[in-house]
């Protein structure tokens, strides 16, 4: 019936939302096959691919053009999902602990120093490249991320 309606279903089918997947990963399980290391590479991967979807794509350009003022108004806010999302990362930085696999991290913390450079990438590749998204760019950019977010995390 309008715009709210439809970014509202949107966000709760696409983007943040898909964040509540987290909650059935086997966190233990996957650390024993793949190590902390590989979990979060695989986490990365799959969300990179998530996001280069022209849906994501497009709803990342809705959210960035009209969350704020849908927002303002009171019709839908996406700083929810977005919370709802960094609190399901934040679950899996709390089991990557509790199994030992990283060291004592606050896991709400680690979800946004995580996530937040993967959303400027986002931007940078994908929302607002130059010329054609570069997913190869991205994906380089991203793995020299995940290593330099490993090292504070040794």
């Amino acid at each position: 019936p309008s715009k709210e309606a439809i970014l509202d279903g949107l966000l709760n089918e696409l983007g943040p939302a898909k964040a509540q997947l987290l909650a059935a990963v086997d966190v233990p399980a996957l650390v024993k096959e793949l190590g902390a290391q590989g979990l979060l590479r695989l986490l990365i991967d799959r969300i990179l691919e998530e996001w280069a979807t022209p849906k994501e794509q497009k709803l990342f350009r809705i959210i960035l053009s009209e969350g704020p003022r849908l927002g303002s108004a009171g019709v839908v806010h996406p700083r929810v999902f977005i919370d709802q999302a960094r609190a399901h990362l934040g679950r899996l930085f709390s089991e990557l602990v509790r199994v030992k696999a990283i060291r004592k991290v606050d896991p709400l913390a680690a979800a946004l120093a995580f996530m937040g450079p993967l959303v400027a990438l986002r931007l940078m590749h994908l929302a607002l490249p130059a010329g054609p998204p570069d997913m190869r760019a991205m994906k380089r950019d991203a793995a020299a991320h995940l290593r330099y977010f490993l090292q504070g995390l040794k």
